[in-house]
């Protein structure tokens, strides 16, 4: 019997765990909802048991629908029963999560986590009747969700924003306070001009000044 000579691995392309590169260590890999499939997504757009990979000893890679709600895509077309897939294929899920099959190189050397999880994205509807169909016994893998990162050039832009406020405030704070003494200047003057004669002889006495026509 001819043995394949080649290991594959699935590449996520959507998502938060965009980059992630899952192996396909055995002759199943099924996908969906229940806990027992190789890979988990937790979305109700998916099926219990959406869809499932076989890899032949000869390494023929088959994709296959297990009759899902909203069906799976390859290479942007509805998949109707089974699909050979070759290196560089996509295909998504119901349109809520994107994969491509790779060539892995890393399984000699790394061994694969036990389990891995991928939250799944805003779906595509494209919305197919049909059934949930049992998958083939497989390792599981199930992946950890990542907190969603902050935007740091948005942070940024909210910091800096509040220290300008406040210079561009500071040019009506001065000018009020000129008005204010210019006011107070006005009305002293117009006091003064007129203000009787003996207000006048006070002012002339305090500064020690001859007060005129005395």
């Amino acid at each position: 019997m001819q043995q394949r000579n080649l290991s594959y691995a699935l590449l996520i392309e959507t998502g938060s765990h965009a980059g992630m590169v899952l192996p396909l260590t055995g002759d199943t890999f099924t996908m969906g909802r229940e806990i027992d499939n190789s890979l988990v997504l937790d979305s109700p757009k998916l099926s219990r048991y959406h869809a499932r990979i076989r890899i032949s000893p000869a390494g023929t890679v088959l994709l296959e629908d297990l009759d899902s709600t909203n069906g799976t895509f390859i290479n942007g077309y509805l998949l109707s029963g089974v699909r050979r897939l070759h290196i560089g294929d996509a295909f998504s899920l119901a349109g809520t999560i994107r994969l491509r099959l790779v060539e892995d190189e890393s399984t000699k050397e790394f061994a694969p986590p036990e389990q891995w999880t991928v939250p799944a994205v805003e779906p595509v509807r494209y919305p197919m009747s049909g059934s949930a169909a049992s998958p083939t016994e497989s390792e599981t893998w199930i992946a950890p969700a990542l907190a969603p990162a902050l935007n740091p050039a948005t942070t940024g832009d909210t910091l800096a924003s509040a220290p300008i406020a406040r210079k561009s405030r500071l040019p009506y704070i001065v000018i009020g306070v000129l008005l204010m003494a210019l006011c107070a200047t006005l009305g002293l003057a117009v006091y003064l001009w007129f203000a009787p004669t003996n207000v006048w002889q006070i002012i002339f006495q305090n500064l020690g000044l001859p007060f005129p026509g005395a």
